[in-house]
Parts: C-alpha cells; sequence; structure tokens
C-alpha cells in the first residue's frame, strides 16, 4: 500500500456509493438531509474528504462512520477545506465507511454542506450493499436533538442534534440496512408544536428539501424503499393541549385525517414499502389520533401499513434539549426491529 495519496471527485468516483437525499452536481454532492452523505468500503492509512459549507449562524456537523461504529463528530468551517476521516490505520485491513451529514437543514437558514472529493493512499474497494433501504420522516426525535450533550444543555443549537446516536441510526445497523431520513425539529403532520399549519412534513415531503431554497424542487424517488418509518405527532399533541377544551375534539379529528392523508401521499411514491406509524417516545397521551388514522388509510384496502408504540422516555434516560436521550433511542429502535422482523422477508 503505502503509496502517493490520490484524490478522486466523489460525483466521478464509482465505488463511492452516496445515500439519503441529495443533490449531484459537477464537481460535488450536496446531502441535504441528517444521514445524508457517502459511503465506501476502503483499505488504507489515511482519507480526508473536501468539504465545501456555507454557515453563518449555525454549525453544521459531520459525523464519521467505519464499520457501522461512530468514530468521529466535527464541525465544518465556512468554505472548502480538506479534513482527516482516518489517520494511521492498518493499510491491510479492510473497512466500510460512511461520512454524513450529521444536522437537520434549518428553515429560513442558508446552512448547506457539499462532500467534493477524498484524498487516501489506500485502494477503494467495491461498495458495501445494504440489505435493506428505510426512510425515516420525522421531528427532533428523528433529527437526534437531545443525543448528545449534557442533560443542562437547553439552547438551540446544531450542537445538540445528533442522529448517528439516534434511533434511525440504530436501527439500521442492527438490520444492515442504508437510512434516508427527512426531519424538521418542532414540525408535525398537522401543525408544529406553536399551532402553524404550515410547518408540517407532508408539505415538504414531495420536495428534495423543501425548507432549503436551492432544494424546493421535486424529488425523484427513485430508490426502492423497503420500508418507511413516520415519527410524527409530539407536536401535533402538543399543539393540540395548548387550545381550548371545547376546540380539541375537532383538531384530534383533523389529525386522524391528517395522519391517514398523509400516508396516502407517501404510499403514492413508495408502492412497494411497508409503512410504519411510531409514536411515544415523549410519551403516549392522544395515542388514539395515529392509531386511528393509520386504520383510515388501512381501510382503503392497503394492508401494507403498521403501527408502532414507542417506549416513553423515563427520567433516567432524558438527554439533553429536554429530550429523549440515546438509551431511549435504542429502546425505541429495538421496538421498531421487533415489528419490521415480522413483515419484512
Amino acid at each position: 500500500m503505502n503509496q502517493a495519496p490520490s484524490c478522486v471527485a466523489i460525483n466521478a468516483a464509482s465505488p463511492i456509493l452516496p445515500s439519503g437525499r441529495y443533490r449531484s452536481e459537477e464537481d460535488r454532492l450536496i446531502p441535504y438531509w441528517p444521514l445524508s452523505g457517502v459511503n465506501l468500503a476502503i483499505q488504507c492509512t489515511q482519507l480526508s474528504i473536501q468539504i465545501e459549507a456555507i454557515c453563518t449562524d449555525y454549525a453544521p456537523w459531520i459525523a464519521v462512520f467505519a464499520d457501522d461504529s461512530l468514530v468521529a463528530r466535527f464541525p465544518v468551517q465556512s468554505g472548502r477545506h480538506w479534513y482527516p476521516v482516518l489517520q494511521g490505520m492498518d493499510a491491510a485491513v479492510p473497512h466500510r465507511i460512511s461520512i454524513v451529514n450529521d444536522t437537520q437543514p434549518i428553515d429560513g437558514n442558508d446552512m448547506q454542506l457539499a462532500f467534493c472529493a477524498i484524498q487516501t493512499d489506500g485502494e477503494l474497494l467495491p461498495p458495501p450493499q445494504p440489505a435493506y433501504h428505510f426512510e425515516f420522516v420525522g421531528d427532533s426525535l428523528t433529527t437526534g436533538e437531545g443525543c448528545i450533550g449534557p442533560v443542562s444543555a437547553n439552547e438551540w443549537k446544531t450542537i445538540w442534534m445528533c442522529p448517528s446516536q439516534g434511533y434511525a441510526h440504530f436501527l439500521c445497523k442492527e438490520m444492515n440496512a442504508q437510512a434516508s431520513l427527512i426531519s424538521q425539529s418542532g414540525w408535525g403532520v398537522f401543525s408544529d408544536w406553536a399551532n402553524n399549519p404550515a410547518n408540517n412534513l407532508p408539505r415538504i415531503y414531495d420536495q428534495l428539501c423543501g425548507v432549503h431554497k436551492d432544494g424546493q424542487i421535486p424529488y425523484h424517488f427513485r430508490q426502492k424503499m423497503d420500508a418507511v418509518i413516520i415519527n410524527l405527532g409530539t407536536n401535533d399533541i402538543s399543539a393540540l393541549k395548548s387550545l381550548p377544551e371545547e376546540q380539541r375534539a375537532d383538531r384530534a379529528e383533523q389529525l386522524k385525517q391528517a395522519v391517514a392523508s398523509f400516508l396516502r401521499q407517501i404510499r403514492r411514491h413508495n408502492p412497494h414499502a411497508y409503512l410504519l406509524w411510531a409514536y411515544g417516545m415523549c410519551g403516549q397521551e392522544w395515542i388514539h389520533c395515529f392509531t386511528e388514522g393509520v386504520e383510515r388509510a388501512k381501510a382503503d384496502g392497503d394492508s401494507r401499513i403498521g403501527f408502532c408504540a414507542l417506549p416513553s422516555c423515563t427520567k433516567e434516560e432524558t438527554g439533553s434539549r429536554m429530550h429523549p436521550g440515546p438509551e431511549n433511542h435504542k429502546r425505541a429502535a429495538r421496538a421498531i426491529v421487533d415489528h419490521l422482523k415480522t413483515v419484512l422477508k
């Protein structure tokens, strides 16, 4: 091995496998959503990645996995720079490497990442092929708020968003699956936590990245998903509980209809996937809104839809931002894995 380092453009390197919702341009790949990025297999002593970033108020974070285990997490600077990913490795030992965006896009902010090239002294091997492809649609739970940092950390900053230690990652690690995420903290299936009906995931689901000015274009849905996991509802219930008592029944009905409508919308783009609605990490109040919404979608004759009640976060499992920490995410992942193993081949 020990050859002189060579530089390979990510879009031109066939052994590099992109994942998630991204846009490929002539000299770079833009991973808009959490856990979107690049996957490769390599034997090397060193590996670096060139990343271009636009960031002002918020810092984008990168996560690096080696053989499905998190080995690095770091913020990037504005501009185009090289970042070391692996150093001092055994050149005779192959590893599966994933380099992913570890931050959700910020609505109304121009923060953006682009992966441009890799540099290594090693040999790229055929890329790893997952057993499944899963899409995750959600809010701050899917974004991974609370999965890193001290319990005392409450400021809304990207450092405390860590999907690389969230339920989606743990689930995919267990099932040898590749993840594609679309999530927005505070949003719901009908409205956000503050009762703003514009902030709902169905509105942007059909777009590449509807919260970024450059991503408001139709998404191609070329990747065939084996399952779509929708972990939404916590913010909707917060909004519902803020209403006067006499308005809550009407909102609950609207919420049930929104659940059924969103499942139908997802089905149009994922005709072969199993659709699973998951809810409960922050408590299971008004859970019937989601179970009944799922049943309404199934009443159309669609049998490949299910519901999974998730374990509620205990005081001991609470992480930063008053959100569930990684231990609760692991329990949630286990509940979803147990469900999916009964319905997927």
